[in-house]
């Protein structure tokens, strides 16, 4: 495909998937405003220092599953940019904004990538903590035509999509 050579209305995902409702591991307890990991199996925990852990966002709630089987239960997670504690032995410093950082548990993150999993990037760091951009969902890109309820018929430049009561129509807007 060809690059742009004229503006482009480049169609965002509501809310950028900023809430996920995850399976809880089993055995795991997960802390409201902690940092949540997905483990290789999609299964949320609270995170750990630990390789091969995916940063899923922070906890909106607590949630126990002691003596549950994974996916037992679920767990609300916000997708963002949060302020999480610094490690001591490992800080992170202002030479690493807008490079990576790394889980040491579930509220702190460090500087150390050695035995970890990436955190997120850092935004910026300050006396109360590390500010870190949880890394976004992938989302795989589709065409309008690939959603259910989209029916386009002979679509032309500065058509809109309009709910025709059954399904999402090309049409012109009528502006008044």
């Amino acid at each position: 495909m060809a690059g742009l050579t004229a503006g482009r209305n480049t169609p965002e995902v509501a809310d950028s998937a900023k809430f996920l409702i995850l399976p809880v591991d089993a055995e795991a307890v997960i802390h409201e405003g902690g940092l949540v990991v997905l483990d290789a199996s999609g299964n949320a925990k609270a995170a750990v220092l630990a390789a091969s852990l995916t940063a899923a966002g922070r906890a909106e709630e607590f949630v126990d599953n002691t003596g549950g089987i994974a996916g037992a239960k679920t767990v609300k997670v916000r997708r963002g940019t949060f302020v999480w504690n610094n490690s001591v032995s490992h800080a992170v410093t202002k030479a690493h904004v807008l490079k990576d950082c790394y889980i040491e548990d579930d509220n702190t993150v460090s500087s150390l990538a050695t035995g970890s999993s990436r955190a997120g990037t850092v935004i910026g760091v300050t006396d109360d903590g590390v500010l870190v951009e949880t890394p976004k969902v992938s989302i795989p890109a589709m065409a309008l035509t690939d959603l259910t309820g989209v029916t386009l018929t002979s679509p032309s430049n500065g058509q809109v999509l309009k709910f025709n009561g059954t399904a999402w129509v090309n049409g012109t807007d009528a502006v008044t």
